[in-house]
């Protein structure tokens, strides 16, 4: 049978849009013995994933640059008559300051510090709020080559739901304008009147309303299944030191493996139309190298060390461009099929394993993973699409902890029917750029055969 170090995971499945990594123990440089063979099922989950880090590292809700307040200057995106309107009010010279909204003129006032009529005007703050929680079950099958070579497909499900807030608070100066500026000045323009009318009466239903005209669905709750990127994996155990074929759970003192990978894009990527759905798969395939090395001393311990290069290819996406760099939000008519062009991902892992029995092992690691800037290009030749690219580049740093049980020196001992591996481990990322805050927890179970 296998030693139990060769027990240990060889699944580093593709990180995830959220957050999930499907690297479950200090990195292994392990390889199965050839016709050896082990299946692998974990499961992933994140809940409450509210937050991300912003391009300076801090740390602000998702839903950040959608929650802002309704002036004019935005207003004027939704309707031609609304820019006439702000600067119709504008021309009037008459200004506008809630301070004294009890004035007998809703606020209207000649106060030359007091903001112009068009300028004050806003319909209130507009709040959006989400809550993420997404699941991935991930099947692995390894099976050894050769006793250096050892070959693995990495097939995940994800399942994503994701829950929306959205509510307009604060002041609406539009009705106290409309109330103050139209009931004194009964020769305004019947179509500047209903602009005006048309502001003061907005509400969220209407705000769904230029979505879906836009060709957008509503924003609303979102739920969905589907089969993630499958990956292929290779490793080759190029060094090993120290290993006595007489005492098979002893590991060798020390292994040095090089990783081949190749992701397929079979996971969908998300409808533009839908602002509230996320993404199954990356949309373009890539390639992966890596180097590990593990060192054990002592019997009781093991340390890890993991260098991971990641190169994409080019794919495509449906995305829909801006037409003007101004434009508010783009339409059905700007929808096309672009080609992308990921950023490179480089990442650096170091861990230890301490075995507190030949079973029973608490594992410990530190990750910092990069990624560069996205680049897109497009058939539209009126079209920039380099702001596609904007804070797409993400750094992350990662602390993970989990525990792992093994039956297989009680399966060598006939003590056991079975040769399994349990574990369980938490993923906290603490630091980051551009990337979201989601901690996550991983269970696994897998079978040597």
């Amino acid at each position: 049978m296998p030693p139990q170090n060769s027990a240990r995971r060889i699944l580093t499945a593709a990180a995830l849009s959220l957050g999930f990594s499907t690297s479950l123990f200090a990195e292994s440089a392990a390889v199965l013995p050839e016709g050896r063979s082990r299946m692998t099922f974990v499961y992933a989950q994140a809940t409450g994933i509210t937050q991300t880090f912003d391009n300076d590292g801090n740390i602000q809700g998702l839903t950040k640059d959608y929650n802002f307040e309704l002036s004019s200057s935005k207003l004027k995106d939704f309707d031609s008559r609304l820019s006439k309107l702000v600067n119709f009010l504008n021309a009037t010279g008459k200004r506008y300051d809630t301070k004294v909204r009890e004035n007998g003129f809703f606020g209207i006032t000649q106060d030359p510090t007091a903001p112009l009529l068009g300028d004050a005007l806003s319909l209130g703050y507009l709040n959006v709020g989400v809550e993420a929680q997404r699941q991935e079950g991930v099947v692995s099958l390894q099976h050894g080559v050769t006793d250096q070579l050892t070959v693995a497909i990495i097939v995940p499900t994800l399942r994503t739901k994701v829950h929306v807030t959205h509510s307009i608070t604060g002041n609406n100066t539009a009705n106290d304008i409309y109330n103050g500026f139209v009931s004194n000045n009964a020769g305004v323009l019947p179509d500047l009147r209903d602009a005006l009318n048309l502001v003061r009466n907005l509400s969220d239903e209407t705000f769904q309303s230029v979505l879906t005209d836009k060709g957008y669905a509503r924003v609303e709750d979102w739920q969905g299944t589907g089969l993630g990127d499958i990956q292929l994996l290779s490793r080759y155990n190029w060094l090993k030191l120290g290993a006595d074929k007489d005492v098979p759970t002893q590991p060798a003192t020390f292994l040095a493996s090089f990783q081949a990978t190749t992701t397929a894009p079979t996971g969908k990527t998300k409808d533009p139309s839908v602002l509230t759905q996320t993404d199954f798969g990356q949309g373009s395939w890539d390639t992966g190298i890596a180097h590990i090395i593990n060192v054990t001393p002592w019997n009781w311990i093991t340390l890890s060390q993991g260098v991971h290069y990641t190169q994409p290819l080019f794919g495509h996406r449906l995305l829909r461009v801006r037409a003007t760099p101004d434009a508010f939000i783009p339409d059905a008519a700007d929808e096309e099929d672009v080609i992308q062009k990921l950023g490179t991902k480089e990442s650096l892992t170091l861990g230890g394993e301490l075995h507190l029995t030949s079973s029973l092992s608490l594992s410990s690691d530190y990750e910092w993973a990069w990624k560069q800037q996205d680049r897109y290009t497009g058939s539209k030749t009126d079209r920039d699409y380099t702001y596609l690219s904007e804070k797409t580049d993400t750094y992350t740093e990662t602390f993970v902890v989990g525990v792992s049980f093994s039956t297989i020196p009680a399966f060598l001992k006939n003590d056991f029917p079975l040769p399994l591996q349990m574990g369980i481990t938490i993923n906290l990322p603490h630091v980051g750029r551009n990337t979201t805050l989601a901690p996550y927890g991983m269970a696994e179970l897998s079978m040597v055969f």
